[in-house]
């Protein structure tokens, strides 16, 4: 082997001398390393799975003990606002409207009722009902 290297080679009619790589160099793209077997075989990766998870769980615990007790506020925003300002306008409406009395045709607004109702009660309708 230790020819190869000293070797000259004849390129159109001239003497080059050929460089050759050291006996350790590798072509192509290096191996990937090997998987931990013992790791595998003994759920070493399970368990250190398992070990995170369980932390993050404990966290979660803790953080929701901690504000279990706290009374939730909503976030106000431009849209809470505007709602309950317009309810507000809305119920204030409503209160301050008068009582109507009930849509009625002409024709029929001095006819008695027949039967008993809860919102026309009266004295001849009692003569019906005995």
């Amino acid at each position: 082997a230790s020819d190869v290297y000293k070797r000259q080679a004849e390129y159109m009619g001239k003497d080059v001398k050929i460089f050759l790589p050291d006996d350790e160099f590798r072509y192509g793209v290096p191996n990937r390393p090997s998987t931990p077997i013992d790791k595998v075989m003994s759920m070493g990766y399970a368990e250190e799975a398992q070990y995170e998870l369980d932390q993050i769980y404990q966290t979660r615990h803790r953080e929701f003990e901690e504000t279990k007790h706290q009374k939730l506020v909503p976030k106000v925003t431009k849209t809470a606002l505007l709602r309950s300002s317009l309810n507000a306008e809305k119920l204030k409406a409503i209160e301050s409207t008068d009582e109507k009395p009930l849509f009625k045709l002409t024709k029929f607004t001095k006819v008695e009722p027949r039967t008993v109702s809860q919102v026309h009660k009266h004295k001849s309708v009692t003569r019906y009902a005995s």
